[in-house]
């Protein structure tokens, strides 16, 4: 690593973009407002990190705008499609 690097960070896999956004859209079928939430998810993974995404989704399952066990499987999916970058 050079001089000034910043360090690695969990964030959304880019390569298998295309996967994770069908799987998500298939766990959020059912949620209202999933627009924003499908957008704020992708958004948090890719670009400030895993841990950001999983922060969000876990205070949409507290609030009550997904069932626990969607969070569950869109921790499952963060974790499946997420590598350092």
């Amino acid at each position: 690593m050079g001089g000034g690097s910043t360090p690695s960070k969990r964030k959304l896999n880019m390569g298998k973009f295309s996967s994770f956004e069908y799987s998500l859209k298939k766990i959020l079928e059912e949620v209202e407002a999933r627009g924003t939430i499908f957008g704020n998810i992708c958004s948090k993974a890719t670009n400030l990190g895993i841990a950001e995404a999983k922060k969000y989704v876990e205070v949409l399952a507290d609030d009550g705008d997904i069932e626990r066990d969607k969070s569950d499987e869109i921790f499952e999916l963060l974790n499946r499609f997420s590598t350092l970058r």
